[in-house]
């Protein structure tokens, strides 16, 4: 009986630490909110597109941003939505610059697509710990 005493605390230690410890990935810092897009204008290296930050409107009135030709899909048209899979976010990686139809120089952001989720740095930390010990 004595024993049990003993070792159920060791137990009950082990669980809640691991219920209040780190997770093994976080969200990534970098990514912007915005999950869909709608092209306004391709090209052969990419597209001009819009963002739809709005759920409520149909067509797209937020930020114009350059997204790379690496990041649609073969066929991409103007008018064509983009929408980002939900284990990835768009980030800003830079700008694009183009000139307009009326002839003037315009840079934009452009968006690169990453992993949604990053290894947690205190979790990391953790496991490197453990194993010195």
């Amino acid at each position: 009986m004595k024993k049990i005493f003993l070792i159920l605390p060791i137990v009950l230690c082990s669980c809640v630490s691991s219920l209040f410890g780190s997770s093994e990935t976080i969200k990534n810092p970098d990514c912007q909110r915005v999950r869909r897009f709608q092209i306004i204008q391709s090209f052969d290296n990419g597209a001009l597109a819009s963002d739809c930050s709005s759920r409520i409107l149909k067509t797209c009135f937020g930020q114009l941003v350059f997204i790379p030709k690496e990041h649609l899909e073969d066929g991409y048209f103007d008018g064509q939505y983009v929408n980002v899979e939900k284990k990835y976010c768009p980030t800003y990686e830079g700008t694009y610059k183009y000139i307009n139809r009326q002839n003037i120089s315009k840079t934009i952001p452009r968006i690169k697509i990453i992993d949604m989720y990053i290894p947690n740095p205190e979790y990391i930390e953790q496991i490197e710990n453990s194993k010195k010990d």
